[in-house]
C-alpha cells in the first residue's frame, strides 16, 4: 500500500519543474492521485522517477493515472532493455524509400511495448 506521506514527499520533487501548481488543493490532488493510483511506495517513486527523467512541465492527475498503468509493479513484470537500435527508447525511426515512420523495435524490449500496445487497445473497447 502507498503511503500519503511518501507520496506528498515524491511530488514534492516535482516543484522544480514547469507549471507546477501553486494552489494547494491541486498539489493535494496530486499527492491522492499518486496514492490511489500507485500499488506501493516503490511503484509511486517509479511513476515520480520517470515523470522526472522524462518530462519538464509538473504531472497533472491524468499524467500520473497514466504513468501507474504504464509503469511494471514489480522486477517481474519489468520492461526489457533496450537493444543498440533502440538504446531503450520506446519509438525508433524507421526508415523506407518512400517514406520515414515511428515504431518499435524488433527486439524483446520494442515486442514487449507492441504487446503492451494491443493489450490497451482491447482494453479499450
Amino acid at each position: 500500500m502507498t503511503t500519503k506521506k511518501r507520496c506528498a514527499e515524491l511530488i514534492r520533487l516535482c516543484t522544480g519543474l514547469d507549471f507546477f501548481p501553486a494552489d494547494a488543493p491541486a498539489r493535494e490532488l496530486l499527492v491522492e492521485t499518486l496514492r490511489r493510483r500507485a500499488d506501493s511506495d516503490e511503484h509511486a517513486e517509479r511513476i515520480i522517477d520517470r515523470w522526472i527523467e522524462t518530462e519538464r512541465k509538473a504531472p497533472v492527475p491524468a499524467d500520473i493515472v497514466q504513468l501507474a498503468r504504464d509503469i511494471p509493479l514489480g522486477a517481474e513484470g519489468a520492461i526489457p532493455g533496450g537493444c543498440p537500435e533502440c538504446q531503450g527508447q520506446d519509438w525508433v525511426v524507421q526508415e523506407t524509400k518512400e517514406h520515414s515512420a515511428a515504431g518499435r523495435c524488433s527486439c524483446p524490449r520494442g515486442r514487449f511495448l507492441m504487446a503492451r500496445d494491443v493489450e490497451r487497445q482491447g482494453n479499450k473497447r
